[in-house]
């Protein structure tokens, strides 16, 4: 029994260390290096990049470690799919020029790597289990890394048939030796239809008319938010404010002076995070932290008048771990959100309590944190945003193709990354500024699914 604990406990371990996506960026001269693209505010300053170069294009995306063939678990290998997507969708909203797999194809392991620093790709060279095999081996010869004692690859113990009902791999291309995974369908999503000499347009996913209690993912009737379990809520993600969705990635709770968040282990376990009482010298915003690390913030809530319109407690949340009137509020991005706009994944900040942007929307209930900071025609217009790890479950982003060898003159991308399906309007701006949006259609996705709409 104690060797059966032991096996779950590194089981869990390793799964855990497959979910995590730690980032880590770079800048070359014309290019922007991404290894474990997860983060929504890396070209926040584009406009200034520009000024000084023609071209950015983003040459190093990958996932890391190892491959979800050789991990042998579909969570890992569908949210390496959902980052794919979401970073490709950041980046070009951000003003990056392009998008460039860093590996197209690697070996079961993720290699051949000469310092052993294996990641993921869409496609997993597995020649060995071609239908034209004749002698090819596991691994080969120029992959130099050997397996060491208990490394297994999980996929090899899998007959095609499981592997496509388990994992999503279809069984003839295993027949062709090679392993398709999600993450190279989501890819094609852009690849296909949003062709070169295309232009980003102005999108966001705005909130659901009628205030808190109808939100995109919230349980009609009920309080508790929705989307499942939210795997941003992790050391080393950024703090941003994006239009409410009513999800687990815009809870939070107030205890122990934290503002926390949680997201469950594969043991049903709550592992709690919250705001550093710094802001990220790289980043420049707020990033989470252990609820118990050293460098987790503090607040005391001070409380605001309200009017009678105000559904929540007006309040304003004031470090007590750093220098006195100091509050948490929000910093524009320096390109003032892309094709985003400003009030997509504007960054948490710390600053001046007489700040504007210091003045927050708190309710226990809902657990949503809500700023009116851009809201320049009042709460009546719904351009709230609320406080979210990272960035919410349901993106979108539109393209200029008409310049293009596409099929059509606009294409929009819609990925949802939550268990739950989404309905949704695709709406287009009208001439009068409090005039509604003009809708062109009805839809909804299913939950952990992307799709691709040609207009």
């Amino acid at each position: 029994q104690k060797r059966k604990e032991e096996n779950m406990k590194k089981e869990e371990k390793e799964r855990e260390k497959g979910l995590e996506e730690q980032e880590t960026t770079k800048s070359y001269n014309l290019r922007h290096s991404s290894i474990d693209s997860t983060t929504t505010g890396i070209m926040d300053d584009n406009d200034s990049i520009m000024e000084r170069m023609p071209i950015l294009l983003d040459t190093e995306a990958t996932h890391c470690s190892s491959t979800g063939y050789a991990i042998g678990d579909i969570d890992v290998s569908w949210y390496r799919a959902e980052r794919n997507g979401h970073a490709i969708l950041a980046q070009l909203a951000a003003g990056s020029n392009g998008w460039i797999e860093y590996n197209m194809v690697l070996d079961p392991i993720g290699g051949p790597n000469h310092v052993e620093n294996f990641c993921d790709a869409p496609i997993v060279a597995v020649p060995h289990r071609a239908q034209s095999a004749v002698e090819f081996q596991l691994m080969p010869d120029f992959e130099h890394y050997q397996l060491k004692e208990g490394e297994v690859i999980m996929g090899e113990y899998e007959t095609k048939f499981t592997l496509g009902s388990k994992m999503g791999y279809p069984p003839s291309y295993i027949d062709a030796g090679i392993v398709v995974q999600p993450m190279f369908y989501y890819t094609g999503h852009f690849s296909r239809y949003v062709r070169p000499g295309s232009t980003p347009l102005m999108a966001l996913v705005g909130e659901s008319p009628g205030g808190a209690m109808s939100r995109t993912f919230r349980p009609v009737g009920k309080t508790s938010p929705g989307g499942g379990n939210n795997n941003n809520a992790r050391e080393g993600i950024e703090v941003t404010v994006w239009p409410c969705e009513g999800s687990t990635r815009q809870h939070w709770t107030m205890a122990n002076e934290q503002l926390q968040t949680y997201r469950l282990n594969g043991y049903g376990e709550q592992l709690c995070v919250t705001l550093r009482d710094s802001v990220d010298v790289s980043l420049g915003g707020i990033l989470l932290t252990d609820c118990k690390a050293d460098d987790a913030a503090s607040f005391t809530v001070v409380t605001e008048p309200k009017t009678d319109s105000d559904e929540a407690d007006v309040v304003k949340f004031m470090t007590t771990k750093r220098r006195a009137n100091e509050c948490l509020g929000i910093e524009p991005l320096a390109n003032g959100g892309g094709a985003y706009g400003p009030r997509g994944g504007a960054q948490a900040v710390l600053l001046p309590c007489d700040h504007e942007s210091a003045i927050w929307h708190y309710s226990s209930k809902t657990g949503e944190v809500v700023s009116q900071y851009f809201s320049w025609d009042g709460p009546e217009t719904n351009s709230g945003v609320c406080l979210t790890t990272g960035w919410p479950f349901l993106q979108a982003g539109a393209f200029d193709t008409s310049g293009t060898s596409a099929e059509s003159d606009v294409v929009v991308v819609v990925l949802n990354e939550s268990s739950d399906d989404a309905n949704f309007v695709l709406a287009t701006p009208t001439s009068g500024q409090r005039q509604p949006p003009s809708s062109l259609l009805k839809s909804s996705i299913p939950a952990h699914s992307v799709q691709t709409i040609l207009l």
